[in-house]
């Protein structure tokens, strides 16, 4: 057997000269003694987080027989999911911090004790104090869903690193374009570029440079990735009031499901609504600034006005809007109709409560109609109808009300202002129709006679 060079081994490793001092000065310089050592037990090393990380990879390595693993040809971001070894280290490593971490109501105890400490100690104000409303206002920097989002990226990018053994901050360019072909194996160039703005994340949290930031070898990899791969962005098709009509002679209006179903489809048609404001993704994160209530309702002779307080584009509270929905008399695709029906059927739901609620088999008590019971009946009605359900999904009826009002002659401000748009990314939703384009080239064609 070999004999064990531990300078050789560090190197490989790519262990610091710091990291190496600080194994030699705690007697870990030999094999038995690496063979024993535990990751608690290098925690105790003052390591930066990359090198502690790298140790525990390599020490792992080395307990196992032979000490080197025999990795797959390629491997893939689900393989490294199930990898247990690496979400062990993960959960050594990946801890709570600002952005990323607690949430706000979770930081207001902290601050609520500091602020108890300074009085007792006759202080009015405090370094103390001031640190944890930093913690505080910094946890809401991103709201919940682009947090999870951030963690997930995080977790991805660390499992990379941890496997391959490289540093993650910061991080080499040779580096980052192997974690964007990594990603290449298993994700669309839309998604790859969304992973890889955590690495940005993370380095202006060290206080670094963007790494991304005029990297012309990281260019060149991502824009050949986008050639190869293409750039394709897979769209849900738009719900059209024919869809909508077909769906209508498949409900059954004696059960309350399908009546706060259907009035939830027409409201989500004509408001061009976004899923995080129509309905909630589950009971418990119902939040009354968020998602519709039955208060914001108001209903009158030629239709209703929602009331809408938060949204994508509206995060701090600094507007809110009006959206009306009209009244088709006679029609069995009119909103407010649908929405009095609804609400007449739940009229002992609370105002203050989800907009949209079904009565529970016993009792008086109502639970809201979430987004994924919605889409489940939205995908049956479909099939039934003979639609592929699969290219459905709740965004539809975004991106439906948005594509009609276009096809009605409806100005494009006009169809923006009604969504809430920001951007011109309504601009995808509003597809010229193959009717739009048979108009058009009669119409040159008509000029020529």
């Amino acid at each position: 057997m070999a004999e064990f060079d531990f300078e050789k081994w560090a190197e490989s490793s790519k262990l610091t000269p710091a990291t190496i001092k600080a194994l030699a000065k705690a007697d870990l310089a030999e094999k038995d003694a690496l063979l024993c050592v535990t990751a608690e037990m290098l925690q105790l090393l003052d390591l930066s987080v990359g090198q502690y990380a790298l140790l525990c990879r390599a020490t792992k390595l080395l307990q196992t027989a032979g000490g080197t693993p025999k990795p797959k040809a390629k491997v893939t971001l689900e393989d490294l999911k199930t990898d247990k070894e690496l979400a062990d280290l993960l959960g050594q490593i990946e801890g709570s911090d600002d952005l990323l971490g607690a949430t706000p109501t979770e930081k207001v105890d902290e601050q609520a004790f500091y602020l108890q400490t300074a009085a007792k100690q006759g202080i009015l104000d405090s370094e103390a104090s001031l640190d944890a409303d930093i913690r505080l206002y910094r946890s809401g920097t991103y709201a919940d869903s682009t947090k999870a989002t951030y963690k997930s990226q995080r977790r991805a990018y660390l499992r990379f690193c941890l496997y391959h053994q490289y540093v993650p901050v910061p991080v080499t360019t040779k580096n980052l374009c192997r974690y964007a072909v990594f990603l290449a194996r298993t994700l669309k160039y839309n998604s790859i570029v969304n992973y890889l703005n955590i690495v940005r994340v993370l380095h202006q949290e060290a206080g670094l440079a963007n790494p991304l930031h005029d990297n012309w070898l990281l260019q060149t990899t991502l824009r050949g990735i986008r050639r190869i791969h293409g750039d394709c962005v897979t769209q849900k098709l738009p719900i059209t009031p024919d869809i909508l009509r077909a769906m209508y002679l498949q409900l059954d209006f004696t059960q309350a499901k399908h009546v706060v179903f259907w009035a939830a489809c027409l409201v989500g048609f004509f408001s061009f609504f976004r899923k995080s404001n129509l309905l909630p993704k589950t009971a418990k994160t119902f939040d009354p600034v968020k998602h519709l209530c039955r208060k914001d309702f108001r209903f009158f002779e030629w239709g209703a006005v929602i009331t809408v307080r938060w949204s994508k584009t509206i995060q701090f509270r600094e507007r809110t809007l009006q959206i009306p929905i009209p009244r088709v008399n006679g029609s069995p695709l009119c909103p407010t109709a649908a929405l009095e029906k609804a609400f007449a059927l739940t009229h002992a739901a609370n105002r203050d409560g989800p907009a949209f609620v079904l009565p529970q088999e016993t009792g008086t008590r109502y639970v809201p109609l979430t987004h994924q019971p919605f889409v489940t009946l939205l995908r049956h009605l479909l099939h039934l109808c003979g639609y592929p359900k699969t290219q459905y999904s709740g965004h539809s009826l975004r991106r439906g009300g948005a594509t009609w009002a276009s096809d009605c002659g409806i100005p494009a401000e006009l169809i923006k202002l009604q969504g809430d748009w920001k951007s011109n990314a309504y601009q995808r939703y509003t597809t010229v129709t193959l009717k739009g384009r048979l108009w058009t080239v009669r119409t040159m064609a008509k000029a020529l006679v």
